[in-house]
């Protein structure tokens, strides 16, 4: 009896010894992005407010941001806190509305990620009156 828990323990290790998450390929970026162009992996969070502090996290981003490299939110511009190949910090401008986010390296875009930004994103002072209770 003894040996077959032992023969059990010892193949239950070798299996667990065996099996490596860590070595399991990553998912292949979308096809539509060139070689070496920036790929989002993924963000801190997929939604928030103007001026929150997000974090991208992928790759191809460049040890640090140049003059030919960006994050934006459609067509509006995000601050930058600090970037790296692999994770850049953004602040979520001022302007930006629900959409898509992307990072251009030199004349290279990513992917595009989905973000919800949360808060108003008009007022039309002209079309409603004040009431007062």
């Amino acid at each position: 009896m003894k040996r077959i828990t032992f023969l059990t323990a010892l193949i239950a290790i070798v299996i667990w010894a065996c099996s490596d998450k860590g070595s399991e390929p990553k998912d292949n970026p979308p096809i539509d992005i060139p070689p070496g162009a920036p790929v989002i992996d993924s963000l801190s969070t997929d939604r928030g407010y103007v001026d929150d502090s997000l974090d991208i996290f992928g790759e191809n981003f460049g040890d640090s941001q140049d003059t030919a490299s960006s994050v934006k939110f459609g067509s509006i511009h995000a601050g930058v806190i600090f970037w790296t190949d692999t994770r850049i910090a953004i602040r979520v401008p001022e302007g930006a509305k629900t959409g898509d986010l992307s990072v251009t390296v030199d004349t290279l875009a990513s992917n595009n990620v989905s973000f919800t930004v949360y808060g108003i994103d008009h007022i039309e002072p002209d079309s409603g009156g004040l009431a007062l209770r």
